[in-house]
């Protein structure tokens, strides 16, 4: 009860930072006047002299800039990609990504135009990697690399050799973020979590 509470406090403090209520209201006047809305989750740094983050809560104003990979809950907790997008005016893309290529907004279709440039943010489940778990006779349950430890330490002081009661492999699911033109990838990186931190909202 005590760590529930704890994580409670948590989501409040998360959500009194981010100012959440405008995040959940833009998302709500989606899907009421248009059946869908979204709204995300992410991290930023504290301030330009450190290394802390924060969780925040935030609001994507244009429902029409998200696209999102096949899911059936409704709040697409099961979906495996999304990708939100924005134009960014051409002087600013320069000045944010000063040596990436800036292409001709006749050979991109809607990707440019003469005075911006589409940067999108794609992100998806990468779970191509497994790990071994193993779940001890007393219920402990380790992964591969602590099981071998606990198996050497049992041996070096000559005790019963150590067998797991029950193994199985799982996948290891991460997701994978990175930001692009339509030419090139400008940034990427691993986000905390396993779940695409993409929220959406459905009405009538």
């Amino acid at each position: 009860i005590k760590a529930n509470e704890k994580g409670k406090i948590k989501v409040r403090h998360i959500e009194d930072n981010s100012q959440a209520i405008t995040s959940y209201t833009t998302a709500g006047e989606h899907a009421i006047d248009g059946g869908w809305g979204y709204w995300r989750l992410l991290t930023e740094y504290c301030d330009d002299e450190s290394f802390d983050q924060d969780i925040l809560i935030k609001r994507i104003p244009n429902r029409f800039s998200v696209a999102t990979g096949p899911h059936t809950e409704p709040d697409g907790s099961d979906m495996r990609e999304a990708v939100i997008w924005e134009d960014l005016d051409i002087e600013v893309f320069k000045d944010t990504y000063p040596n990436a290529k800036v292409v001709d907004f006749d050979q991109t279709d809607d990707w440019n135009t003469e005075d911006t440039v589409r940067v999108a943010e794609y992100m998806y489940i990468d779970d191509s990697q497994t790990k071994t778990l193993h779940m001890l006779a007393d219920g402990t349950v380790v992964g591969d690399a602590e099981y071998q430890q606990i198996v050497q330490i049992a041996q070096a002081i000559g005790g019963e050799p150590m067998q797991s009661a029950k193994s199985r492999t799982v996948k290891v699911k991460k997701v994978k973020w990175c930001k692009m033109t339509s030419e090139e990838v400008l940034e990427k990186q691993d986000m905390l979590g396993t779940y695409i931190p993409v929220i959406k909202v459905i009405g009538e």
